[in-house]
């Protein structure tokens, strides 16, 4: 049956030739995941398939099993502003938030770039000993793929973008609370959450994104709107 779906699913994507991936940023991100066949790089746990994606190979996620690891010390190290981009295509919404990327502790320090129950991507973060959460104007599509990024500054708050247009803002100021002695985890969230309110489980549960994932990239600082949409 997964493989059904799955192949259903692969062959329901419309296929994407980019000739490059230009970046308008001034200098390379702090760290990058691109899946590629010959280059995945940090620990791929549970199930995993290499499948076409926007550029080369993408990483296919199976909602239950697959994650991502890169070890806390070899994690970038984020300051005051910092921006969290990927292409994503969804197969189904997860059961909670479901990170794409996230670095946290007890959902006291750090941070989750990910989707929630009713498909809305956004950002949540320990900012002044409180975790923000910021969620788009609008849900993703399934079967289809999309461009997400949330950028954080200490001065304005977080900004999301998709395909290159702002998709939600939170006014909020500080310096973030990030959690460096944490693994850093695509794909699957590092803190189990309960599930949304249609789904009762007696214990807490961290399933893994039910979809594809590539072009991982974090920035050391806010990306410009002209350099997301770039």
């Amino acid at each position: 049956m997964f493989k059904h779906r799955q192949r259903r699913f692969l062959q329901s994507l419309p296929a994407v030739f980019l000739v490059g991936l230009a970046f308008a940023a001034s200098r390379p991100p702090a760290a990058a995941w691109n899946f590629d066949r010959a280059k995945s790089g940090d620990p791929i746990l549970g199930y995993s398939k290499f499948v076409p994606g926007v550029s080369g190979t993408a990483l296919r996620f199976d909602g239950q099993t697959t994650s991502v690891v890169r070890a806390a010390n070899k994690a970038p190290r984020l300051g005051d502003a910092f921006t969290v981009e990927a292409w994503a295509a969804v197969q189904a919404y997860p059961w909670t938030w479901c990170a794409l990327v996230n670095q946290e502790k007890d959902r006291k320090a750090g941070y989750l770039f990910g989707i929630d129950p009713e498909g809305y991507f956004g950002l949540q973060i320990a900012v002044g000993g409180s975790w923000v959460e910021c969620r788009s104007d609008a849900p993703l599509p399934l079967y289809s793929w999309s461009h997400l990024a949330a950028a954080y500054d200490a001065t304005s708050g977080i900004t999301l973008y998709r395909d290159g247009k702002p998709a939600g803002r939170k006014v909020v100021s500080g310096k973030p609370s990030f959690a460096p002695a944490a693994d850093l985890w695509i794909g699957r969230n590092l803190t189990p959450l309960g599930l949304s309110q249609e789904v009762k489980v007696v214990a807490e549960v961290a399933y893994s994104f039910d979809g594809i994932i590539d072009e991982v990239r974090i920035h050391d600082r806010a990306l410009r709107p002209e350099e997301v949409r770039a």
